[in-house]
């Protein structure tokens, strides 16, 4: 049996194999403090139990790991859960096995998610920037408005499952021609640490201060320089960082939103009321309780397009990595709350218009 992490977002430090268990933990390159992203695929695998037992703390989710044959479908083995520092597999003779912390979602993922959307009308993708590692950051844009709509995600290159949301809601909007499709032009940044991500680096705490800590008079990422540019003229009504919290527990089993005072802002005040509406529902999946935490620091991307821009709403948006006390999250689950989130922000702009 061979464990392999070089590969797209690859992530764990391997310390011993022996007989039917092996020992090892997450690599914490990329972050300044201990965190819990990790993704490792097996190779040749004797048939039988393979129990994996983790050494840096708790870091198996309460559904066991996410697991694929081919690194682009994940489905959680939740029977494989013993405790928050081990699970067990049994292999029946696969060549191949993924594993990993949550759901992944790399650039391949994007490339898949783009070949479908790019039929619909006026979807462009261009090059925002070029990352430090020398990658193309994309921007996906459409819609036949004037007025700007943002959605963005891994400003934290770990928080995978942010990255399913916004397919979600870009779904929403193009398959549906809403009402926001004609009155505003949308702007979709799927990769903000696309260097982490295709590292399998952690991202969160990132010395000399991460992603989301760089909306700073002079920044020190080529995205940040970027974005300053891009939006410099432009009148933002809604944007949306999305994003994962702690690993579970508590508040973390359930989404929430930061952002800045609430005081004088009925838009913002409206959205959080109507996607509580919406996404408790019978038939919604993920739902949304009401926690919303005020987000003190305007160096973050909700608080600059709040504070500076000047944003008519701006929101972080926290999606749990796993799921809720009673289920993992699927694809299908993430899609759905990003179309809970776009139908709110529909709701309201375009009441607020009438």
């Amino acid at each position: 049996m061979k464990i392999v992490t070089d590969y797209p977002g690859g992530n764990a430090i391997i310390h011993e194999i022996k007989d039917n268990e092996v020992l090892l933990e997450q690599d914490l390159k990329g972050t300044s403090k201990w965190w819990f992203y990790w993704n490792f695929k097996v190779i040749d695998a004797p048939v039988g139990k393979v129990r994996f037992t983790f050494l840096n703390d708790e870091v198996v989710s309460p559904f066991g790991p996410a697991t694929s044959t081919d690194g682009v479908n994940w489905t959680w083995h939740t029977d494989g859960f013993v405790d928050h520092t081990h699970f067990d597999f049994e292999f029946t003779g696969e060549k191949e096995r993924y594993f990993s912390f949550s759901l992944p979602y790399q650039v391949s993922h994007f490339e898949l998610f783009f070949d479908k959307i790019k039929v619909y009308p006026t979807v462009s993708r261009s090059v925002l920037a070029v990352s430090e590692g020398g990658r193309e950051i994309p921007i996906v844009n459409f819609g036949n408005g004037k007025k700007d709509i943002f959605f963005v995600a891994r400003h934290h290159c770990c928080e995978s499952v942010a990255s399913y949301v916004v397919e979600g809601a870009v779904y929403e909007v193009l398959t549906n021609q809403t009402e926001l499709f004609e009155n505003y032009r949308f702007h979709v940044i799927p990769f903000v640490d696309i260097d982490g991500v295709e590292l399998g680096e952690q991202g969160k705490d990132r010395p000399p201060h991460d992603h989301n800590r760089d909306y700073i008079e002079k920044p020190i990422y080529n995205y940040t320089k970027a974005i300053y540019e891009y939006i410099k003229d432009k009148e933002i009504d809604f944007y949306l960082d999305c994003h994962c919290p702690l690993k579970w527990g508590r508040r973390q089993d359930e989404p929430s939103f930061y952002c800045r005072p609430l005081d004088n802002k009925p838009e913002s005040q409206k959205f959080l009321e109507y996607i509580t509406e919406i996404s408790t529902l019978p038939d919604s999946a993920i739902k949304f309780k009401g926690d919303v935490r005020q987000s003190s620091s305007v160096q973050s991307s909700n608080g600059y397009f709040s504070d500076v821009k000047k944003a008519k709403i701006s929101f972080t948006v926290e999606t749990p990595y796993s799921g809720n006390l009673e289920q993992g999250y699927t694809v299908e689950n993430l899609h759905q709350w990003g179309a809970n989130l776009l139908k709110a922000i529909e709701k309201t702009l375009v009441n607020g218009e009438n």
